[in-house]
């Protein structure tokens, strides 16, 4: 089990390695393996990669196509025992490839590798990643767009945020109803038995929409963390990128006043906005609601809430 482990560490970290020569931070704990899964197939490797915002391509290549590689990014190769390592160059003179072991650290050197060493452990299977933009983040300017995207490439945190926020919303009318018809019905009737089972629901849902609000809230801390994460490393690239004259010629003020306006916008989009269509969201299931018990009630409710 301790060597599937490491295999399957291994083919993840190569990946990683090579998302971050695109300039793309990826988080190994993100990747859902399959249940009895003991590494990471290609096909999934691929489709990880695709959902992170790369273009992803898995190849089954001979010793010779390799070649082709000599001067292009990191390419990931899959080996026989589950693990994986990088292409980073390849010698056709020489007959060899340069390979590196993805838990190498980056000022490590490559290990040259010839044909019939490589054969030997080599699946035969490369992915090929790049980014699906034609710019790099280091170059993409601040702006509401770049930031927008930023925030959409949590797909899956604003999706949990969104089946959440649905949920309570159910959650929100089921109390009324069943008061009404326990007002209706079981006090009516004089029904105990009834009454006990009603309340025991209404117990049930409570605790149910306590977890679920507890739960979207740290989804929501989860998201502004990451994209903190991902504002701040970009913020960090570009102002190391930038040559010392501009810091001559433009004032520190300046430069802190255009951050926090970043700052600023972003607590907008995943703050004030995020908030308004998480409770459009409410508004869209309780407004029938209220319509289809009484409508006269419901245009009064409009009309206070446009005041």
């Amino acid at each position: 089990m301790g060597a599937e482990t490491t295999a399957a560490e291994m083919r993840l970290r190569a990946i990683l390695v090579a998302a971050q020569y695109h300039g793309v931070e990826l988080d190994a704990k993100d990747y859902r393996p399959a249940a009895g899964e003991p590494y990471p197939p290609c096909a999934a490797l691929v489709q990880w990669a695709r959902d992170s915002g790369l273009s992803a391509k898995a190849l089954k290549l001979h010793w010779r196509q390799l070649f082709r590689f000599s001067e292009t990014p990191p390419v990931v190769l899959l080996l026989r025992d589950g693990s994986a390592a990088v292409l980073v160059g390849a010698d056709h003179d020489k007959d060899i490839v340069w390979l590196k072991d993805p838990r190498a650290a980056a000022s490590d050197s490559p290990v040259a590798v010839d044909r019939l060493r490589l054969t030997q452990v080599w699946t035969g299977e490369v992915i090929m990643l790049r980014r699906e933009r034609g710019q790099t983040d280091a170059d993409a300017p601040f702006s509401l767009g770049w930031l927008s995207s930023v925030v959409f490439q949590e797909k899956a945190l604003l999706r949990d945020m969104g089946i959440a926020s649905l949920v309570l919303s159910v959650l929100a009318i089921a109390p009324p109803l069943i008061i009404m018809g326990v007002v209706d019905k079981v006090i009516a009737h004089h029904s105990l038995s009834t009454l006990a089972l009603v309340s025991t629901i209404m117990v049930l849902l409570i605790i149910y929409e306590t977890l679920l609000m507890w739960g979207r809230r740290e989804i929501t801390l989860i998201l502004g963390a990451r994209i903190d994460t991902k504002l701040h490393l970009h913020t960090f690239a570009r102002l190391l990128a930038l040559p010392l004259e501009f810091f001559e010629r433009t004032q520190a003020g300046q430069t802190v006043g255009r951050l926090h306006e970043v700052m600023k916008i972003r607590e907008f989009l995943t703050g004030k906005l995020l908030t308004t269509v998480l409770d459009g969201i409410t508004l869209l299931i309780l407004l029938p609601l209220i319509f289809w018990l009484q409508a006269t009630l419901a245009w009064i409710v409009i009309a206070a809430a446009g005041r």
